[in-house]
């Protein structure tokens, strides 16, 4: 680097460091004010406050409180100076988007220990979310709507009902009247609810900017809680980096909404949806190259992270668990909100998700969808979430999902019904050394489900898929089902997977798109061909069912895994999910098969480096025979060629 431009970096730097100031707020502190300087001895009250004033390079000090306030950055930093909202000490800054209902409680006459409160609609920032939703529809009457609130007493969350004979019989519950300005309550005992007693949800948004696309600011150590985060578009989280670029979340507890723990997409697509927001900032914006590190996200009604299309974002070393309760909603046979998930992401260009846990989420753990070029999903231990552990739909890739485990999924609506790793309207989908043990259905299925295309230009397949290196132990039904060689299903690949013994494989008919008769008389020409004897074939003799083939019969029908190799009988894997604990017994070291090096070859779950060209199969390396027990949470943090994209 030549010295005069050495000279004026080193001088911007230090312009920058010089200017840069840290604004101190302390809620509990009796002289705080938001006329106040700031400083450590004149702090602030409110966190807003600071935000309005902070400058590139700023820090603001946060200290121990519940402040009830939204959160508006007016500024972002620069690559150089960004600013730095933080919590002192860590999560003990907690910010709601709650406040206390004070109001006359009185009894209703008809309904025994249920009482009822005007709500203050001034209260209610950006609409009243207690407002009810129009009656279902006749072609899906089950679907019953609630609204988008939520009601604490004493930091306890109450039930929302949606009829009064469910409110009268469910003490803990509440209901707002169709029109939100009446609030009903049933509380255990059927007491009358203290004054100011009760919380409710009066903001949809608690850390977002005003105006959208700020970059460079970062967010440390905060609680953020209770917000009516609205669950439709546009993308809103209760801490929403609104479509800006080169955010830092860490270490931040995000809990209680009704929609998205933490949005760091771009929103949507139609300007016409954006509310609250500045004329010229409605327009498309694709935001990005944001880091969300280890956050703890719960008990949001949606899921805990979102992205709307997005360019190099890296969602690495969270947990991501008990959200999504909006998925496994009824109406029976439907999925209740077609975003909810541990983690959701569309068009997520460039992204990492890597080294989270996500567990028991009611919906699928990781979900990404219509287009992910050139992602990685990798180390992640995804445990007891509901119709897939991972999903990836509609795209033509690349991507690659290597070191994962995908265990103990159960089902959800069809055709979601618990598969470790679940591809549907995608290709160029690279599978590889990940453990898939106890799902509900398959370890991993692909097919095609619907006629859509891909950006409006191609008619999205199930193809080009390689499944490389993986182990799979105790999936239920069976170990793989891919769709049988079609126009829309050409070039998979599977081999080199370690299976368990007796493991079943499944040729689907890509959602009927495929005919029956099609598929069996595949089977029954390449098994007569390879004149493989009668009682080894599989049972076809409903012409309506699927069959199912074993290891030989599987790699006669479809060409594959001729160098998948059986576990052993006296290999064992159990899980402890509630531990996050895996029991391996291993008869000698070779249990587990080698399998050639593929694009995922620089480190395992645990974060060991591969050190050979041939790793075992499955998530984990370095074991040794015997018995042993794993820890599969917290994951070690590896170096960052862990974190480059598919390859």
């Amino acid at each position: 680097m030549n010295k005069p431009l050495l000279l004026f970096l080193l001088t911007s730097s230090l312009a920058a460091s010089a200017s840069a100031r840290e604004w101190f707020v302390r809620q509990a502190d009796p002289t705080a004010s938001d006329t106040a300087d700031g400083s450590a001895g004149h702090p602030l009250r409110t966190i807003n406050a600071a935000a309005q004033l902070a400058e590139a390079g700023d820090i603001i000090t946060v200290g121990a409180g519940i402040y009830r306030e939204w959160i508006s950055p007016a500024r972002g930093g620069t690559a150089r100076a960004p600013i730095l909202y933080r919590s002192v000490p860590e999560h003990t800054a907690i910010v709601r988007g709650t406040d206390v209902l004070d109001a006359k409680w009185e009894p209703v006459s008809d309904a025994a220990g249920v009482f009822a409160a005007s709500l203050t609609q001034p209260a209610f920032i950006f609409g009243n979310p207690f407002v009810r939703p129009a009656e279902p529809s006749k072609s899906q009457p089950e679907w019953v709507g609630k609204c988008n609130a939520l009601v604490f007493l004493k930091d306890q969350p109450l039930t929302q009902v949606t009829t009064h004979e469910e409110l009268t019989q469910t003490p803990g519950s509440w209901l707002s009247g169709n029109d939100g300005q009446r609030l009903l309550v049933h509380l255990h005992g059927d007491s009358e609810p203290g004054r100011g007693a009760i919380e409710i949800t009066t903001r949809d948004r608690i850390f977002a900017p005003h105006r959208r696309g700020l970059g460079y600011i970062q967010v440390e150590g905060f609680v953020f809680e209770r917000c009516a985060t609205r669950p439709a578009w546009p993308q809103l989280g209760a801490l929403s980096t609104r479509t800006g670029n080169h955010w830092t979340i860490r270490t931040n507890i995000v809990r209680y909404t009704t929609g998205k723990g933490i949005d760091c997409g771009s929103e949507t697509w139609s300007s016409e949806l954006l509310t609250a927001t500045e004329p010229e900032d409605k327009r498309l914006m694709i935001g990005g190259h944001h880091l969300v590190e280890g956050n703890l996200l719960t008990d949001n009604s949606q899921c805990g992270i979102a992205a709307w299309n997005t360019e190099s974002v890296r969602i690495i070393g969270n947990i991501v668990s008990n959200n999504a309760a909006r998925g496994a909603e009824k109406p029976i046979h439907f999925l209740a909100d077609a975003e909810a998930a541990g983690i959701k992401v569309h068009a997520f260009r460039h992204g990492v998700i890597e080294g989270n846990l996500v567990a028991g989420n009611s919906s699928f753990g990781i979900w990404l969808d219509n287009g992910w070029e050139n992602a990685r999903v990798t180390r992640n231990v995804c445990l007891g979430n509901r119709g897939a552990g991972i999903f990836v739909e509609l795209g033509f890739g690349p991507i690659l999902v290597d070191h994962n485990v995908s265990a103990a999924t159960t089902g959800l609506w069809p055709p979601y019904l618990g598969d470790g790793i679940y591809t549907h309207d995608a290709s160029g989908v690279t599978i590889a050394q990940n453990t898939l043990l106890d799902n509900a259905r398959y370890g991993l299925q692909q097919l095609v489900v619907t006629e859509r295309s891909y950006a409006n230009r191609r008619l999205a397949e199930a193809s080009d898929e390689s499944i490389s290196g993986n182990l799979f132990c105790g999936n239920h039904d069976a170990s793989i089902s891919l769709p049988l060689d079609s126009p829309r299903s050409r070039y998979n690949h599977s081999d080199h997977n370690a299976i368990d013994p007796g493991a079943r494989f499944v040729i689907n008919d890509n959602e009927r798109r495929i005919p029956m008769e099609e598929i069996l008389k595949s089977c029954r020409e390449q098994l007569k061909a390879a004149h493989v004897p009668e009682n080894e074939q599989p049972d076809q003799s409903d012409p309506k069912r699927l069959p199912m083939l074993s290891l030989a019969t599987w790699r006669v029908v479809m060409q594959m895994d001729r160098n998948s190799t059986p576990l052993p009988e006296k290999f064992h894997m159990q899980l402890d999910p509630g531990k996050y604990m895996l029991q391996l017994d291993l008869p000698t070291i070779d249990a587990i098969p080698m399998a050639p090096a593929g694009p995922a070859d620089d480190f395992d779950l645990l974060g060991e480096p591969l050190k050979n060209d041939k790793p075992r199969a499955g998530a984990i390396q370095h074991l040794h025979a015997g018995t042993q027990t794993i820890g599969l949470w917290p994951l070690p943090a590896v170096a960052p060629t862990a974190s480059a994209t598919a390859r």
